[in-house]
């Protein structure tokens, strides 16, 4: 049934981009005949366009002189096409030149398929099509976009309209109404990643929520996000607080206004500062409930509050620029748009004796029209519709002209006056009936009388101090969580209450005639929800066809059809939750811990479907000049480091001994983000991430010997096996590079198709390759994907690495839930998501997914009911061993073990940074504290822990009878509030987690933030920013502002040996050992050698 429903959506799609290409063939052939357009550069056309921001593609890029041209702002994202392989050679090596590449890139064009997604592009030029047909122009364009094409030597105008499938979001609830159901047949159970942007987290699941609000119109979308130091809860460090607008269908920054004052100094000072945070609980929904309020957009304009108690200030959506501050409007609270005007509610803050206020002002002049005075104005009630403003004043229903602001009616109707942080009622308008959902009850009433038409039993919305929901659908009252329910008489039923409904999994839903109340339709769903923990803390939101529940990620409720579908593996933030809009659903970054190994991270754009499926008829395989070069015979030298943490367990150590009396050798300028570096034969290797690029440097002098530069970033350093040069890249391939000149051999798509996305902003396949290969008993191993649950899963490959030839393949997708037999688990389910591959001897890991040598996948056994897994020992990190945002909930381990759903602060082998030998671990722990739900760390204060472990002490859980006795080795707690270090940790939701039950070998703590750390031979190098909090300057030391110190240790006793200064910080995990030599990649840009006197 999903299989039919899907693909009846498809057909949609289809339908409305085949109309939308017919519309646009008219407009080529009108323009063709009437209005060639001849005065036009191609670096005027972004403008002629009206683009002022988003991708702009170019085909027939030739040396890319005009292509670099056309990236004229940090606003365009620019690739270049050209079927000529030297054209493409000659434009990359200019754009280069140029310190651009990367936001400027080429590629090559193929067949004449163009390697984007659906919708994606802003502006296509096309001085040669290449074989490139309009309607697979068409097909990139996004709606809104423009493509210029070269015919006969005059340019033609094409322009894909916006379909009337989708819709925008303009309001928190969608629109004035306050009815949260976009309009959007489009939108369906997420299977395709359209774009994805930072950050990766919400800054701590102990604070406010990092985003405030977000809307979208005319293809661009807005947020207030704060952009402080991920994972620190920490009152001394500032907010960073901004007002960004990205294009809707490419992710592409596109302006960012900061907002200074803005988070819980401005409205929650008195009861945070100067208060112990470690006490401190549930902080992320003690927000204010209009922050989300604060921000609309008619499409052309945004209009925000740019300050808590700021008025209000209308910008050009398309620039950020400041249009008009109104004057008058201080103070405003909630912001609706309607008709031209601006619908304010102004309020002067909790227990401020003055009443509230309503104001209406026009958009354009700045005039205040009209402004009323109420003692109160219940939250998230104030509503328009119809010419119309509706409020709720806590005892009336109150309603008022629009345009003069006279009161045509108050009708009698108690119900809660709601507070600074809750909003416990729901007003919805819509055609010609006010719903009204108060707690137990929901009261319709005639807009045009204020007679009550109707009543009905009212219901709890879904979540965590969540407003009741409350839709209009297709004239019917879709309302409530759970229907039926007595109201509980007090507290101690009401928790019951919670805990039942919390272990539901069945969802019936009633729609109610508009105008009668009578129940016309009911959808039941069987085994939709997954019981256990509890619903989101964030109000369901709806489509024209599907209800959005919240319940462990978003649960999609079919009103039509059939298509009902869960997604645990997705987590939106507390407070404001998900958008439905423009054919996509969006879901910002989250604060939660639950399913660590698939859950996805990042601002994520998400689609249904795509338009058709691709790319299986283009070349899969290529043979480069220096294919059939004969490999050399040698293995690597002990001394070298010739992958991603020198072997293919990531063991990050290496027998090679470096001196203590270090000198700089030579220093290197690469500019960009660099990886860890890796040393073979006289050689260093490290890539420049952004900037695709590969390089070569002599080991001895730092001399660049040669560089190769890709289709895509490469996030990680290649492998050196025989003489070769292996990495995978975000543009899909594998590729495989002669080490002494840089001549490609071979290169592999491990991608299912050609398909860009935007992430991160730049493009990359919809299925990436991390950069390290990992190559074991002679085979080459490589991932393509993000997640098993989108773009088709993740392609694994095991490849001859001399040929390229595929030896192992196997493909992990879903699993999805049948709703037939499944109900999910509430903390852990299967699936997996992609990471740097790991082996321990004989398996190999990604993530929580482990497989064979052949790459059959291995079933790793759950131990608890907890998500945590048996496996061989092995290193793993439940955020990637690539990410390094050292967010608080998240850990590497070496262990036998996957985490699952435990805290691991307590935990012997497991910190923020992992080396190990075969006897020994050392490892730093940034988080040695904790409060009730999240590890905790304060810059300046205890500093960092570098421990010692042996190898076979491993983590352990304390059950019911309190064995195995863990030993206290981090700062106690205080046992009031937390649990106990021997309170049973089996099964708890975030209880104590992992502990020891024997001491570390040793423990020191080090004034140093180590994001950088290499056991050579019996000395551990480590290094980072110094721990230190400039009360001037809070940020300056994690900024890397502070420079950076080098310790030798030894590792026998945690000892400091000598210590050395660096001017800037390392990037994480930087740091190798090669050949009696330290190279470290600093995050300046620039890769240097230290060594001895020798």
């Amino acid at each position: 049934m999903l299989q039919k429903e899907g693909c009846r959506m498809t057909k949609a799609i289809q339908r409305f981009s085949i109309l939308s290409c017919a519309l646009v063939m008219l407009g080529i052939l009108w323009l063709t005949k009437a209005r060639p357009i001849t005065q036009l550069s191609v670096e005027g056309m972004p403008s002629a366009a009206g683009i002022k921001g988003g991708l702009i593609v170019h085909i027939g890029c030739g040396d890319g002189r005009l292509t670099a041209a056309l990236h004229s702002n940090g606003r365009y994202l620019v690739h270049g096409l050209d079927a000529d392989s030297r054209n493409v050679e000659r434009a990359r090596r200019y754009i280069q030149s140029l310190g651009i590449y990367g936001k400027v890139s080429i590629e090559r064009l193929t067949n004449g398929v163009l390697p984007y997604t659906d919708n994606l592009v802003n502006l296509v030029i096309a001085e040669e099509l290449g074989g490139v047909s309009v309607d697979e122009i068409m097909r990139v364009l996004r709606p809104n976009g423009v493509a210029y094409v070269k015919r006969n030597g005059k340019w033609v105008k094409m322009v894909k309209p916006k379909p009337p499938e989708i819709d925008d979001w303009t309001h928190y609830l969608h629109d004035a109404t306050n009815n949260a159901v976009a309009h959007d047949t489009v939108v369906g159970p997420p299977r395709y990643l359209q774009w994805v942007a930072k950050p990766l987290y919400c800054r701590s699941h102990e604070i406010d929520s990092s985003i405030s609000a977000l809307v979208s119109g005319n293809g661009r979308i807005f947020y207030i996000l704060d952009e402080g130091p991920l994972g620190i809860t920490d009152p001394r460090l500032p907010s960073k607080w901004s007002l960004i607008a990205r294009d809707a269908f490419n992710g592409v920054l596109l302006w960012k206004r900061p907002i200074p004052h803005w988070g819980w100094r401005e409205w929650k000072r008195a009861e945070l500062e100067g208060k112990d945070w470690t006490t401190l609980r549930g902080q992320r929904i003690r927000s204010p409930s209009t922050l989300p309020r604060r921000l609309v957009t008619d499409g052309e304009r945004v209009f925000v509050t740019l300050g808590y108690r700021a008025p209000v200030t209308a910008l050009d959506a398309a620039t950020g620029r400041t249009i008009r501050t109104y004057d008058g409007t201080e103070y405003t609270d909630e912001i609706l748009y309607s008709d031209g005007m601006l619908v304010l509610c102004i309020r002067r803050g909790a227990g401020a004796k003055a009443p509230e206020q309503i104001a209406v002002v026009d958009a354009d002049t700045g005039k205040i029209i009209w402004r009323i005075q109420e003692q109160r104005v219940v939250p998230l009630t104030l509503a328009v519709n119809d010419g119309r403003v509706f409020f709720h004043n806590s005892n009336e229903l109150v309603c008022l002209d629009l345009k003069r602001g006279k009161e045509l009616w108050r009708t009698p109707c108690k119900g809660p006056s709601g507070g600074l942080w809750t909003a416990p009622s729901t007003l919805v308008a819509g055609d010609g009936v006010v719903l009204f959902l108060k707690g137990m009850e929901l009261v319709a009433v005639s807009a045009e009388t204020g007679q009550i038409l109707w009543r009905a039993p009212g219901s709890r919305g879904p979540g965590v101090a969540n407003p009741p929901d409350l839709f209009i659908i297709g004239g019917l009252v879709w309302y409530g969580g759970f229907e039926g329910l007595p109201k509980p008489k007090n507290a101690e039923e009401a928790r019951k209450m919670h805990r039942m409904i919390n272990m539901l999994t069945d969802v019936k839903k009633f729609g109610r005639d508009l105008r009668t109340g009578e129940v016309k339709k009911v959808v039941e769903v069987k085994n939709l929800i997954t019981p256990g923990h509890h619903f989101r803390c964030y109000r369901s939101k709806a489509t024209d066809r599907y209800l959005l529940w919240p319940k462990r990620g978003v649960e999609f409720i079919d009103l039509n059809g059939s298509n009902h579908m869960r997604h645990d593996w997705l987590r939106a933030p507390c407070k404001y939750g998900v958008m439905p809009s423009n054919g996509l659903l969006y879901v910002p970054p989250h604060q939660c811990f639950c399913y660590p190994g698939v859950k996805l991270s990042g601002f994520l754009a998400l689609s249904a479907e795509l338009r058709t499926e691709r790319g299986q008829s283009l070349p899969r395989f290529e043979r480069g000049p220096a294919y059939g070069s004969v490999a050399q015979d040698k293995s690597a030298s002990n001394e070298d480091w010739v992958t991603f943490r020198h072997d293919a367990k990531r063991s990050g150590a290496t027998p090679t001994k470096v001196p203590v009396q270090l000198k700089r050798i030579w220093e290197v300028d690469l500019h960009g983000k660099l990886t860890q570096p890796v040393v073979a034969d006289g050689k260093v290797f490290v890539a420049e991430v952004s900037a695709h690029t590969v390089w070569c440097l002599d080991a001895t002098t730092g001399k660049r010997l040669w560089s190769y530069i890709a289709g895509g970033r490469v996030d990680s350093p290649p492998t050196i096996y025989r003489g070769l040069v292996l990495f995978g890249c975000a543009d899909g391939w594998v590729y495989c590079l002669r080490a002494k000149d840089g001549k490609l051999v071979w290169r592999f798509r491990a991608a299912p198709d050609e398909r860009r996305i935007v992430a991160f902003g730049q493009l990359e396949s919809a299925s990436p390759l991390h950069g390290t290969v990992l190559i074991k008993d002679g085979i080459a191993y490589v991932a393509a994907g993000r997640s098993s649950f989108l773009d088709g899963g993740i392609y694994l490959y095991g490849l001859n690495p001399l040929t390229g030839q595929v030896i192992y393949q196997t493909h992990v997708e879903g699993p999805y839930p049948d709703l037939s037999k499944d109900v999910g688990r509430p903390f852990d389910m299967d699936g997996t998501k992609s990471d740097v591959l790991v082996t321990d001897g004989t398996y190999l890991y990604m993530q929580q997914a482990m497989f064979d040598s052949t790459l059959k996948q291995v079933e790793a056994p759950r131990i608890t009911n907890m998500g945590d897994r048996k496996m061989g020992r092995h290193l793993l990190s439940t955020a990637g061993l690539l990410d390094d945002s050292w967010w608080n909930r998240t850990f590497w381990m070496y262990a036998e073990r996957w985490p699952g759903y435990y805290i691991a602060n307590q935990a012997p082998k497991s910190g923020q940074l992992l080396v190990f030998n075969d006897e020994m671990t050392y490892g730093v722990k940034c988080y040695t504290r904790r409060n009730c739900h999240s590890p905790m760390f304060f810059p300046g204060k205890d500093g960092y822990l570098l421990f010692a472990d042996d190898n076979d002490t491993e983590p352990v859980l304390v059950d019911q009878s309190g064995n195995p006795k863990p030993v206290q080795w981090l700062p106690a707690v205080n046992e009031k509030l937390f649990w106990a270090l021997t309170k049973p940790a089996v099964d708890r939701d975030k209880g104590t987690g992992f502990t020891r039950a024997q001491p570390p070998r040793w423990m020191v703590w080090v004034p140093i933030r180590i994001r950088a750390m290499v056991l050579a031979s019996d000395i551990l190098f480590v290094a980072g920013p110094p721990d230190v909090l400039d009360p001037t300057d809070p940020l300056a030391a994690l900024n890397g502002r502070k420079g950076a110190l080098l310790w030798a240790v030894s590792a026998s006793d945690g000892k400091k040996i000598a210590e050395y200064k660096l001017e800037s910080p390392p990037v994480f995990d930087g740091m190798i050992a090669a050949n009696g030599r330290l190279f470290i990649s600093t995050q300046a840009g620039r890769l240097i050698c230290m060594g001895g006197n020798q």
